[in-house]
């Protein structure tokens, strides 16, 4: 496993393991609104790769892809418990 941050902190943590993308490294951001994030994605050329995706206890998850096929990942997250 590999951790990005504190437990109480936002982030994503991640593993080493085999490829399912031909890009090694894909950066995750955060973003307000998945679906909002899409729409702009799509209109300015984009295209989603795989997803979205439920990840337990973290938000909704997205693999996408630049115009010129950069893959980047975009994330949803929970609400943050009060």
């Amino acid at each position: 496993m590999v951790t990005t941050g504190p437990q109480d902190a936002p982030g994503i943590n991640g593993a080493i393991m085999h490829r399912a993308f031909p890009q090694a490294v894909i950066n995750t951001v955060a973003v307000d609104s998945l679906e909002e994030a899409l729409t702009r994605i799509k209109q300015a050329g984009g295209k989603l790769v795989h997803g979205p995706n439920e990840i337990p206890g973290v938000g909704t998850h997205a693999y996408c892809a630049d115009p010129e096929g950069n893959m980047f990942g975009i994330l949803e997250p929970l609400p943050a418990m009060a």
